[in-house]
Parts: C-alpha cells; sequence; structure tokens
C-alpha cells in the first residue's frame, strides 16, 4: 500500500476543517476546495487498481444524471449549478466506492486506514478545540489569521458555524481506551460551547442507541460509563452560565456569554418554521420538485401561502431538500435507497465482526458452507478468500479449497498450498 497518497489525503482534509477564510459569496469554498483535493488524491492511489464497486452503488448511479436532466429541461436556471450538483454527487459516489475498497483489501489494511483516519479527526477536534476555546475566552484576537474572530456568541472554530463543529467533536471521539477519558472531557467542554441543539439530539440517541447495543455484545465502553459522560455533558451545558460568570469575575478578559439551557430550548426555533414553509412548497410542486440546489425558488414559490421572515439556501433538512428538488416521486425513491443502504450497511458490520472472529477450522454444513461463498464472493479480499479456502479443506471439499486458491493466486497474486490450509495437527498426520 503506498503511504503518500494516504498521508496526503489526510493532510489536506485536516487543512480543510482547519482553514479559517471564509468569504462572500461562497463561505465554505476554501474548505470544500481542499476536501476535494483531498478525495482526488486518494482516488489516484487506485490508478492502477481494479476497482470493486458494490451492488447498492450500481443502482444509486441514475442519480448523478438528475441535475443535467433538469437543466436541459429548464427546471435548473444555470448549467453551472448543474454541473456542480453532478461533481458533488460523483465525488460522494467515488468515495463511496474507495471507501468499499479500503474496507475489503488485503488483511490489516482496514484497520489501518480507519485508525490513521481517526488520527486524523481527533488531531483536528483537538485543534478545534484550541481555537473554539480562544473564541470563548476572547483570546482570538491574539492568533490571527489563524483563527476566525468570535462573531456572535457561540464558538464555531474554524467552521464558521457552531453546529458544524458540534457534529465534528462527535466524530473526534473515535479513539483508543487510554485517551478516550481526557480527551473527551475536552470535546464534550467544547461541544456545551456552541451551545448546539443538534448536539443534545446526539447525545439522547447516541444513549439510547449504544444502551440497546450493550446487550448480548461485548463492552468496550460500558453502560455506567456512557451514563458518566452523559451526566459530565448535562452539567456542562447547564453550569456553562456560571463558569462564564466566574470567569468574567476573577480576569477582565471578555468572556463570550452563554444562554441559559432554558434560553436554548425555548427560542430560536425558526427551523421549525422554515421545514414547514418548504412542506407547503413540496405540496405546491410535488412531481418533479424544484431542481437541485434550488432551494430558495421554493422558499418563494411557497412565500404567498406561508410567509417567513428567515431567508434560506438549504431546508437544513437533507429530507426536505431531497424532496423539494427531486419531487415526491424521485425524491422519496432515493431517501428510500439511502434508509436500505444504511441498513444494509449495519447489518454487513454485524456479519463482518462474525465472520473475523469466526474459527475456520469449525464444521459446517453444505448449505452453511454455500451461504458462505456467496458472502466472500461479495467481498473477494485476500482474506476472505484465504480463510473461505481454510474452512473448505477443513470440511473435506479438496476441489473447492483449491478452486479458491487458484481464485486468491489469480486475482490477489498471493500463492498458498493446499496444506497450508490445513490445521497443523492434520498436516502432522
Amino acid at each position: 500500500m503506498k503511504v503518500i497518497p494516504y498521508l496526503l489525503s489526510a493532510v489536506l482534509l485536516l487543512l480543510a476543517w482547519l482553514l479559517p477564510i471564509h468569504k462572500m459569496p461562497w463561505t465554505t469554498f476554501g474548505s470544500e476546495a481542499l476536501t476535494f483535493l483531498s478525495a482526488l488524491v486518494l482516488l489516484s492511489a487506485f490508478l492502477n487498481k481494479d476497482l470493486k464497486i458494490p451492488k447498492p452503488q450500481v443502482l444509486i448511479l441514475p442519480v448523478l444524471a438528475i441535475p443535467l436532466i433538469q437543466w436541459g429541461g429548464g427546471e435548473i436556471l444555470y448549467l453551472s449549478n448543474a454541473l456542480l450538483c453532478t461533481a458533488y454527487i460523483a465525488m460522494f459516489w467515488l468515495m463511496l466506492v474507495v471507501g468499499y475498497n479500503l474496507a475489503v483489501g488485503e488483511k490489516g489494511q482496514r484497520e489501518q486506514v480507519f485508525k490513521v483516519f481517526s488520527l486524523v479527526v481527533f488531531t483536528g477536534a483537538i485543534l478545534s478545540s484550541f481555537i473554539a476555546m480562544t473564541q470563548w475566552l476572547g483570546l482570538n484576537e491574539y492568533f490571527r489569521p489563524l483563527v476566525n474572530l468570535l462573531n456572535g456568541n457561540r464558538p464555531y472554530a474554524n467552521f464558521a458555524q457552531p453546529n458544524n463543529l458540534a457534529t465534528f467533536m462527535c466524530m473526534g471521539k473515535m479513539l483508543p481506551n487510554y485517551i478516550l477519558g481526557p480527551s473527551t472531557f475536552i470535546f464534550l467542554l467544547t461541544i456545551a460551547l456552541t451551545q448546539s441543539r443538534t448536539a443534545w439530539v446526539v447525545c439522547l440517541f447516541t444513549l439510547i442507541y449504544l444502551t440497546i447495543k450493550q446487550f448480548g455484545q461485548t463492552k468496550r465502553f460500558g453502560f455506567v460509563k456512557l451514563l458518566a459522560w452523559s451526566g459530565v455533558f448535562i452539567a456542562l451545558i447547564t453550569c456553562l452560565p456560571m463558569f462564564n460568570q466566574w470567569i468574567a469575575s476573577v480576569s477582565t478578559q471578555d468572556v463570550a456569554q452563554a444562554d441559559s439551557v432554558v434560553e436554548r430550548a425555548t427560542s430560536g426555533y425558526l427551523r421549525l418554521d422554515m421545514w414547514s414553509q418548504a412542506l407547503v412548497a413540496i405540496s405546491e410542486k410535488p412531481w418533479f420538485g424544484y431542481g437541485w440546489n434550488q432551494t430558495g425558488m421554493a422558499q418563494i414559490a411557497a412565500f404567498d401561502l406561508y410567509p417567513s421572515h428567515e431567508w434560506y439556501k438549504t431546508a437544513h433538512n437533507v429530507i426536505l431538500d431531497l424532496l423539494i428538488w427531486n419531487g415526491i416521486p424521485i425524491g422519496g425513491l432515493i431517501i428510500v435507497y439511502m434508509a436500505c443502504w444504511l441498513y444494509w450497511l449495519n447489518k454487513g458490520k454485524l456479519l463482518n465482526v462474525w465472520w473475523i472472529g469466526f474459527n475456520p477450522y469449525s464444521k459446517m454444513s453444505d448449505q452453511q458452507l454455500q451461504y458462505m461463498g456467496r458472502m466472500v464472493a461479495n467481498l473477494a479480499s485476500a482474506y476472505d478468500i484465504q480463510k473461505y479456502a481454510q474452512v473448505l479443506a477443513f470440511n473435506g471439499k479438496k476441489v473447492e479449497a483449491e478452486h479458491q486458491l487458484w481464485i486468491l493466486k489469480t486475482l490477489h497474486g498471493k500463492e498458498k498450498s493446499y496444506q497450508d490450509l490445513l490445521p497443523v495437527s492434520a498436516v502432522g498426520k
């Protein structure tokens, strides 16, 4: 595995998260350009390799053509908008395919890639936490131009949006156990500083999801620890205004004032009004929608029926945006596909965990071997083919096992003998 493309891709992605430049009219252009470069560099690592495309990704390929078809039909006003949407969809699709190929590569590659990615996210989260705290304490002026100046009372680091920072902090907790404790407190404090209600929903969802997952599973993160850290987060968001008052009383720093939990919970529900207006817009044009990336057009179309005081270019709700852009029939199909795909991923994860822990020297029925063969054919990595050959050999299927060895040699260039598949005790006989 060539290291340079992966390292360069990681550095570019880290810079995209930390870039402090956000200028009108496209405030996230720099970050998104760096993200695209990161994706292209990662894609370059597969130039001389055969990319395996999973069947679920083949099914969604027609979506690539929708923006251009909408432009051709006059639904999308500008060709540049149609091309930009197509580029984003195409890059998203390619990254799904690249991620799949990284996951089914050589034995140990998946774990190595995930560790490196976790380290990159962790590094970005730590640096973003530091930037957010300088904004909170009024120290960001001393770190210009590397740090954005705070506009308002909710720190956002260099993301320019508090909810984005809060979401990123949640991702930052993909860490080994030995640094989970100290870093988690820092991340939870940063999330509390953003005063993001999205983080409250994530906390509740995580608590419920991991509680359900505890039953019958190996506990990497016990239920007591889960409750304890949830309690720490609740305490931080509750006590944040008191922290601010105490810091202001002992120093001359102009600390960003935080709203209380009650104030955040009972005010600023502009998105509910926004979503209600979006539903009206969908009902006005339910069949073909308003075109990709034209949510603003939908707002004006519904304005006479449902006036609002909030101007927006996105509904801040991916389900509503897809329905606005594509209409209910096509948008509904995309949403159903995404739901099924996520279910398939979760189911596949459980199957992968079972397969990794499976002892290849186990007795299996012909029906079980047949099902296992279909599963391995879908993955077809060197590790999976060799392990399946071991299972076949142990169950007396010599011809089938040798056929898997031939596939292993032809597809992955790895040569193993039939004797290598058998347990040591059997070879010695």
